[in-house]
């Protein structure tokens, strides 16, 4: 899951260049979810990967979004703007 992001990231780069506010919560984003996949592998003793990754976006990215924005502002993504 962190290499598709850091892959979306890449792929994104010319928008992100233009929105600093959405590099800017990609950029927290990931480190909540690695800081979140630290914790859980240390309690398991073991490396957990992305399966931390993916439980991290299925209980806490909507949370977390909505709780950055309310401090930032809205991420703007132009990337899906037709």
């Amino acid at each position: 899951m962190i290499r598709l992001l850091k892959f979306t990231q890449k792929k994104r780069k010319l928008t992100v260049k233009k929105n600093k506010k959405l590099k800017a919560f990609l950029d927290d984003e990931l480190k909540e979810m690695e800081k979140y996949k630290w914790i859980k592998s240390e309690e398991a003793r073991k490396d957990l990967g992305e399966i931390c990754c993916l439980e991290w976006i299925k209980k806490y990215a909507k949370e977390f979004r909505e709780d950055w924005e309310n401090i930032n502002g809205k991420v703007k993504d132009e990337s899906s703007e037709g």
